[in-house]
């Protein structure tokens, strides 16, 4: 096989949402090299692939070293995105990142809902049903807003002296349309400093 060959297999993986995960065996140190090389550049845009395995000899030392980490580190944060989406039948206080991660899968990555059945042990079928039940969940903007940590209970704006309409006064059916681009993990999570807890009321 040759350097660009290795190549080839990278710009299919990377083209091929479907593959979630890849083993690579190379009978040769230059064709391991082509291989992570290229594979190393656009990782970090894959959202899919859940994990890679390279078999062969690589001799580049730290060089090596940074583009296996890029790997490492994509395919991490891609089964992590599995695993917290499958959380969400679980009550906890991680419900706002199990709700994100299962809204992310749905909306953007609906290839993983095959690997997020086989790993909440149901049928492919019965996760689209219930993911989408549980995303329901978050479609009002009150739900949206308490989920995400910008209120206690519901959304309640002080009325503008110039009348003009605010957050509170959209609709249902804008919302949606203002929803269907929104994610909830656009919403940045507030982080409280301990001293500001004290000087709360």
């Amino acid at each position: 096989m040759s350097d660009r060959d290795a190549e080839s297999i990278v710009d299919a993986v990377s083209a091929n949402t479907n593959i979630r995960k890849l083993t690579f065996v190379a009978c040769g140190m230059m064709t391991l090299s082509a291989f992570l090389n290229h594979l190393s550049i656009g990782i970090m845009g894959n959202q899919t692939l859940l994990g890679v395995v390279l078999q062969g000899r690589l001799n580049e030392g730290k060089n090596a070293s940074r583009k296996l980490f890029a790997i490492c580190e994509a395919t991490r944060r891609n089964s992590g995105l599995l695993a917290a989406a499958a959380a969400f039948s679980k009550a906890t206080n991680v419900y706002r990142y199990s709700a994100a991660a299962l809204e992310r899968i749905c909306k953007r990555h609906a290839e993983l809902l095959e690997d997020l059945a086989e790993f909440v042990e149901v049928s492919v079928d019965e996760i689209g049903g219930i993911a989408h039940r549980h995303l329901q969940r978050t479609a009002s903007l009150d739900e949206f807003m308490r989920i995400t940590g910008v209120v206690k209970q519901r959304v309640v704006c002080h009325p503008r002296d110039d009348g003009c309409m605010q957050l509170d006064d959209l609709g249902e059916v804008c919302w949606q349309m203002v929803r269907w681009f929104l994610m909830l993990d656009d919403v940045e999570e507030a982080v409280t400093h301990p001293d500001n807890l004290l000087a709360v009321p």
